[in-house]
Formats: structure tokens, C-alpha cells, sequence
């Protein structure tokens, strides 16, 4: 099964996590939605606190089997010690493509031996999904 870990901010979850909140890019939502009828595992990497942040929006996690939150781990995106985290957490899966909005975290994540792709848009996600599934074979 692949699977496709989101960093959330940027790329599902627009603008600061402030008074106002974040809004989700629905155009993502589909996206995420397809990918997951499609058999992909989809894993969220997020930089607040569990509980905290985006969770508080109803349904935005629930396209998620499970959320990487910076608190579990001890150290946020960039930080190497998040991403060596997060291959053990997906030891033994097969092909592991990492988005996200912010290129520092996806060069960090190629760094630690992930496949990394920088988010431009919903269709780039959906492309570079698939392209990594060709690759793959």
C-alpha cells in the first residue's frame, strides 16, 4: 500500500492558525479523498501539539489514518529528528511520498531517505502520486 504523508500546513490547511483559523483547500479534500478510495494510506505531519491546531476543525483529520503531531515526537519539521521519527513509525512500508508546501521541510524529508515532493496545487499532488507509483513499479 502506498502511502502519502502531508505536511498539513500549506498544503490541506491555508493561512495562519490564528483567531481566524486556517481554511481547508477542499480542492486538497478531493484530492486526499480519491487517493484514499485509490488504497493509499494517508498519514498527516503536523507541527502542533495532539489536539492542537487543525484538529479542532471538524472532519479535517478524519481523512487521516493516523496524524504525526511535533508534541508526540519531540521536535518539528525541519528538524531531523521529526522525519527519523517518522520512518520508524512507517518501517516496513513500501512507497512513502512526502508533500509539503514549505521547501525546507521536503528537502529535510529527502535528507532522511524520503520520497519528497514540493505542493504547488491539488493537481500537482495528484501527479506527483501518481508519477511515484509509476517510479515504484
Amino acid at each position: 500500500m502506498p502511502t502519502l504523508i502531508c505536511g498539513l500546513d500549506g498544503v490541506l490547511l491555508r493561512g495562519s492558525r490564528g483567531a481566524d483559523g486556517p481554511t481547508v483547500d477542499l480542492q486538497v479534500v478531493e484530492v486526499l479523498t480519491e487517493l484514499r478510495d485509490r488504497g493509499w494510506e494517508l498519514v498527516a505531519a503536523d507541527d502542533a501539539e495532539a489536539g492542537g491546531g487543525p484538529g479542532d476543525q471538524p472532519g479535517v483529520l478524519s481523512l487521516f489514518e493516523r496524524v504525526v503531531h511535533a508534541g508526540d515526537i519531540g521536535a518539528a519539521r525541519p528538524d531531523p529528528r521529526f522525519f527519523a521519527e517518522l520512518l520508524r513509525w512507517l518501517a516496513g512500508h513500501g512507497l512513502r511520498l512526502y508533500v509539503d508546501a514549505d521547501a525546507r521541510n521536503v528537502s529535510a524529508a529527502r535528507r532522511a531517505g524520503l520520497d519528497a515532493h514540493l505542493f504547488t496545487s491539488a493537481a500537482d499532488l495528484l501527479s506527483a502520486c501518481r508519477s511515484a507509483q509509476l517510479a515504484a513499479i
